[in-house]
């Protein structure tokens, strides 16, 4: 057998890895342009407005806000020896 560079298989293992190499380029090539245009495509068209998007927002996050406070007011707070289910917390183990 002759040199390593020489060799046929060497010729052919590295032609095959250039060709892969070249494919995985291509193949990234696209997604990436598939995922620019589909991302363009949403920025484009909102479904809801900015100020819609941001007020709707608020509203979930003021009845998160009240909904927690209900909650803490009717169950108790914390230090009194109950828990937020109402059960009381036996000394020994905390």
């Amino acid at each position: 057998m002759s040199s390593l560079s020489e060799s046929r298989v060497f010729t052919t293992g590295r032609n095959l890895v250039a060709v892969a190499g070249v494919i995985g380029a291509t193949g990234m090539t696209l997604v990436s342009v598939a995922v620019a245009v589909a991302a363009r495509r949403w920025l484009a068209q909102p479904d809801v407005a900015p100020r819609r998007f941001a007020r709707r927002q608020w509203d979930l996050t003021r009845a998160a806000v009240n909904a927690g406070a209900g909650a803490w007011r009717s169950e108790g707070r914390p230090g009194n020896g109950a828990t937020p289910s109402g059960v009381p917390v036996a000394a020994n183990s905390r």
